[in-house]
């Protein structure tokens, strides 16, 4: 089912809170989970905030029905709340779980230069290991055991990362798997290589990248209409179309 862009407004320290905690790649997923599993009579107390920024988020026509639904359940009983307000309740639980607890191990290994630039440059800031345990431990569901076996590198470079002990279990399952299949000795080192080859795939088709750039463009614009006013946004709009127009002509 295909998901559509919608900006809620969340107060700035919100917004602050969960992107220290969420990691920012894993950040729509969390707040679809927790909308999964949210009871939809569930009383949400209005934010009335007024330092906000734009927050958008790519839903699916069910969820964005049930965060009306919300909405509606509470008009009802009295409580006069947005969608906004739902997202800012949404995210502000997701901040205030238990963080992880991580026991961790020092490990280091070789990457292909080129590789590890991507994977910074995609990360836009991201701490890398949590990044990498987030992906072990959610996304990385089959080790791609051509890649590791023919794994060359012209250029590389040694990368020491403190991981947690539990991910490191999983890598070494991963690993035992791998030479029971391929019946030859393979690395720890190499199953981690393949994990950041499929982890760069990931995000380089990740909606996340698209919502990180609508998110700074639409806080830009609010900006924008704070400074120029309604009509300078309605210029700027009008000069996208005129773009998007010349794009289908030619």
């Amino acid at each position: 089912m295909s998901k559509q862009l919608v900006g809620f407004s969340v107060q700035n320290d919100i917004i602050k809170e969960f992107n220290d905690t969420v990691q920012r790649n894993y950040r729509s997923r969390k707040i679809r989970e927790f909308l999964k599993g949210l009871d939809v009579d569930i009383i949400i107390n209005p934010s009335n905030a007024k330092n906000v920024s734009i927050c958008p988020i790519r839903l699916e026509h069910t969820e964005q029905e049930k965060i009306n639904l919300i909405v509606i359940n509470n008009a009802k009983r009295g409580f006069k709340i947005n969608s906004s307000d739902v997202i800012s309740y949404i995210m502000s639980q997701i901040s205030s779980m238990p963080v992880r607890t991580r026991d961790t191990m020092q490990t280091t290994f070789t990457i292909d230069i080129n590789m590890y630039k991507d994977l910074i440059s995609l990360l836009k800031g991201d701490i890398i290991n949590l990044t990498f345990e987030d992906f072990v431990l959610n996304d990385y569901k089959k080790p791609d055991i051509e890649y590791i076996k023919s794994y060359k590198s012209d250029e590389s470079k040694a990368i020491p990362i403190l991981i947690d002990k539990k991910v490191i279990q999983v890598l070494d399952k991963v690993k035992d798997d791998v030479i029971n299949v391929t019946k030859k000795k393979i690395p720890r080192s190499s199953i981690i290589r393949d994990v950041i080859h499929q982890m760069i795939e990931t995000l380089k088709n990740n909606d996340d990248e698209i919502i990180y750039l609508q998110e700074k463009i639409l806080n830009d614009i609010v900006q924008l209409k704070s400074i120029g006013g309604g009509e300078s946004v309605q210029e700027l709009i009008e000069e996208i179309k005129n773009i998007i127009s010349n794009e289908r002509v030619n």
